[in-house]
C-alpha cells in the first residue's frame, strides 16, 4: 500500500483483496480518528467504513483486479473520498438503487452496497477520465 499524507489528506494505493480493504479501513481510521468531526462521531466513522468497504469490494469484484487509487480528505464541509480505478466504464449514479427488503424474511446477503453508499453519502458522482473510473463520495460530518 503506497501512501502520501498530511493531517487533512491521505492518499493510498489499495491492492485488490479483502485483507487490503481491511488494512485500508484501519489506516484511514488511524489517520483521521483524532481530527474533530471525524473520530468523535460514530455515524461518520461508520459511514466511512461502509463506503470504503462497499466501493472497494465492488471495484475489485467487477473490475480488472488492478489497484485502486484512494484519496481521503477532511475539511469544514465533511469528508471527501475519491476512488480511481482502471476497470470497465461504470457509473454507479446511473444505476437504479436496489429495493430495500420490507422484512427479514425477504432479506438476502449482498446486493445492497450501492444503496448503503447512497444512504450515507451527502453527495456522489462518477466520471470517466483518461480511461479510468473516478468516483467522488462526500460524507457530511455535521460540523461547520
Amino acid at each position: 500500500m503506497a501512501e502520501r499524507q498530511s493531517r487533512e489528506l491521505l492518499e493510498l494505493l489499495v491492492d485488490p483483496g479483502m485483507e487490503a480493504i481491511e488494512r485500508t479501513r484501519l489506516r484511514v481510521l488511524q489517520h483521521f480518528g483524532p481530527i474533530p468531526g471525524f473520530g468523535d462521531s460514530l455515524r461518520t466513522v461508520y459511514a466511512v467504513e461502509i463506503v470504503l468497504e462497499e466501493w472497494l469490494t465492488n471495484v475489485f469484484r467487477h473490475g480488472t483486479g488492478s489497484p485502486v487509487a484512494l484519496r481521503v480528505s477532511v475539511d469544514a464541509d465533511g469528508i471527501l473520498m475519491r476512488f480511481v480505478d482502471d476497470g470497465p466504464p461504470f457509473d454507479a449514479t446511473e444505476r437504479p438503487l436496489p429495493a430495500r427488503p420490507s422484512n427479514l424474511d425477504e432479506a438476502r446477503p449482498g446486493g445492497l452496497g450501492l444503496f448503503l453508499i447512497h444512504h450515507y453519502a451527502k453527495s456522489w458522482h462518477c466520471a470517466r477520465q483518461d480511461g479510468r473510473n473516478v468516483m467522488h463520495i462526500a460524507i457530511d460530518t455535521g460540523r461547520r
